[in-house]
């Protein structure tokens, strides 16, 4: 799967989420200050997850590159 999928698939579970807490302050619910802060905790963890995993997914890739060049150059 590319980068791309995984962006819009954590951009849009996060406004799911956060729509989620906006929505429970404008009905004024029991707790909805907690739930409007762990959506947008959620959110800030998801983002920062898919991020992570692209600059490691991109780090492996560059190693293998290497390991490959260094692997044929032995031959």
């Amino acid at each position: 799967m590319n980068r791309r999928y995984w962006v819009g698939y954590a951009a849009v579970f996060s406004m799911i989420w956060i729509a989620t807490g906006l929505f429970s302050v404008i009905e004024g619910g029991p707790q909805s200050q907690a739930v409007l802060v762990f959506s947008f905790a959620f959110a800030l963890v998801l983002i920062a997850a898919t991020w992570l995993s692209s600059r490691l997914l991109a780090h492996i890739r560059r190693f293998e590159a290497k390991r490959d060049a260094l692997y044929r150059r032995g031959k």
